[in-house]
Parts: structure tokens; sequence; C-alpha cells
């Protein structure tokens, strides 16, 4: 569930009505400052997951959107606390 908590979606995924229907808006953060995932803000527009259970496992697990089974496209994590290695 880390990448699930204060990312940033960007380009088209950005105006998509799936991925509005899954985020909570954090708002505009200013570069540099502390996340709640306890990450540092590369500055813009920051979202939660919805779907995002209080224990860090995702919700919809079994049918979630492609995006989020892509996440992250084969790049490494750069996720505070997160495990996945490529």
């Amino acid at each position: 569930g880390h990448c699930c908590r204060s990312f940033r979606v960007g380009g088209a995924l950005s105006s998509d009505p799936v991925v509005a229907a899954m985020v909570i808006p954090l708002g505009h953060v200013p570069e540099g400052a502390l996340l709640p995932s306890g990450d540092v803000s590369k500055g813009g527009a920051y979202y939660d997951c919805r779907n995002l259970q209080a224990n860090g496992d995702c919700g919809i697990y079994a049918r979630r959107p492609a995006m989020c089974r892509a996440f992250p496209n084969g790049q490494p994590c750069d996720k505070r606390g997160c495990t996945y290695a490529p």
C-alpha cells in the first residue's frame, strides 16, 4: 500500500473519471514539504487512494485498475518503506 499513499497522478490520468473516483485529493503540496506518508514532496498535486484499507492493503486488489497493476512499470519504487524489487 505504500504506492497508494501521497502519490502524484500526471498526464491524461489526472482527468480520467475512473482515476478521479478512486482518489482522495490531498491538495497542492510544495516541494520539500513532508507528506502524510512520510515522503518528501517533489511539488505538485498529491492524492491518496480511496480503496486503501487501514492495514495498508488494497480493498479492491482482485479488481484493481490497470494503472495499479502496472505500478511501478518496471522502475524502482521510491516510496518510503516500499519493498518492491523489479
